[in-house]
């Protein structure tokens, strides 16, 4: 399979594909953490009891990024 590469917007560098992690409630005994996510709208007002935002009713995608490594730039894709 043919891998495509990517031009920085910025300074043409090679953008190099990964992806961001929330370590928000990362597991002190395991490496473990959750793939950033992109969510449809706004966010509610009213949180959840436990303090975060109610989100059960809105589009969640997965991200991917890309990182120049020439420059640092991070452009993100939802999917």
């Amino acid at each position: 399979m043919e891998t495509k590469t990517i031009d920085c917007p910025k300074c043409e560098g090679q953008m190099q594909k990964g992806f961001l992690v929330d370590r928000t409630h990362k597991n002190p005994v395991a490496e473990h953490c959750i793939q950033q996510e992109w969510v449809e709208g706004d966010p509610d007002q009213k949180s959840s009891v436990m303090g975060g935002l109610k989100i059960s009713t809105k589009t969640c995608l997965k991200t991917i990024s890309y990182r120049c490594v020439k420059c640092g730039y991070l452009e993100s894709y939802a999917n």
